[in-house]
């Protein structure tokens, strides 16, 4: 497979995901790599990884920023028109979750949640977007999640960030047809990332398996085609995607609750004080 994408800016680009994407566009014959995130070091020892393993062939730029603050955001923007660079991929992989009781979360942590998850694209999108359709060539590629097909207690704001993300690529992706810009959303299920640990969760939820990332990655780069507008990865997270979906909204939310309840830290006598 041969990539025909010159330029590509990959946000969250320091873990997980990210790095995977920069790796496999590389060798698919990227010849200039945009990385942004929070972390400079993992981002530096990526870029030296990088170079080295093109040979020094390709451009590999790096930008420290915190996609959750709008200042940064701006920063950000401006630093891409001052180094002349316009991708014709973006890929929109930053973002985090916490598992919890809403009431027990920090405000400040929910609302950066959305600031990252769903408004960061959304202005990226917005900024990249014009040029893509001027030459009739590009492509947005989304990383949502299968939650973004229901609603789940103890995770609420982070379904309802990827719910946000799934249908505006849907919609956006229906609004370009015939522009031959290209948006995709892909929407992985529990992946072997350091997005468990940081959201509070185990490596398994109820036994489920967990996808590499390098797989995850392949089969959204393949879909990278300029057709596809949703990718579910992984025939069991289809299923259970497809499942959500048909449920009764009351019956796919007692699995969900039941499900996520014994990762939230809420005992069963608390549970029951809060019915009583």
């Amino acid at each position: 497979m041969i990539c025909n994408y010159r330029s590509a800016l990959i946000t969250g680009a320091s873990a997980g995901l990210g790095v995977e994407f920069a790796r496999q566009l590389l060798r698919l014959g990227v010849s200039e790599l945009v990385l942004v995130a929070r972390r400079e070091e993992r981002l530096l020892a990526l870029r030296e990884e990088l170079l080295a393993s093109v040979a020094g062939k390709a451009r590999v730029l790096v930008r420290v920023c915190d996609l959750e603050s709008g200042e940064e955001r701006q920063a950000l923007v401006n630093w891409l028109a001052a180094e002349g660079v316009a991708p014709n991929l973006l890929v929109n992989n930053a973002g985090f979750g916490s598992v919890g009781e809403f009431l027990e979360q920090e405000p400040e942590r929910q609302v950066g949640m959305v600031q990252l998850n769903c408004v960061a694209p959304l202005e990226l999108t917005g900024l990249l977007l014009p040029s893509m359709v001027a030459s009739g060539s590009g492509a947005i590629l989304n990383v949502a999640s299968t939650a973004s097909f229901q609603p789940l207690p103890y995770m609420s704001t982070y379904a309802a960030t990827k719910a946000f993300l799934l249908h505006y690529s849907l919609a956006l992706s229906k609004e370009l047809e015939g522009s031959g810009v290209q948006i995709l959303c892909v929407c992985p299920g529990p992946t072997r990332t350091e997005f468990h640990l940081a959201a509070g969760l185990p490596d398994k939820i109820d036994n489920l398996p967990a996808a590499k990332a390098e797989d995850v990655v392949r089969a959204a780069i393949a879909q990278l085609n300029g057709h596809s507008r949703l990718l579910v990865t992984g025939t069991l997270n289809r299923l259970l995607a497809g499942l959500a979906r048909r449920l009764p909204l009351s019956l796919a939310l007692w699995i969900a609750e039941r499900t996520l309840r014994r990762y939230s830290n809420l005992s069963e006598s608390r549970l029951r004080q809060r019915k009583s």
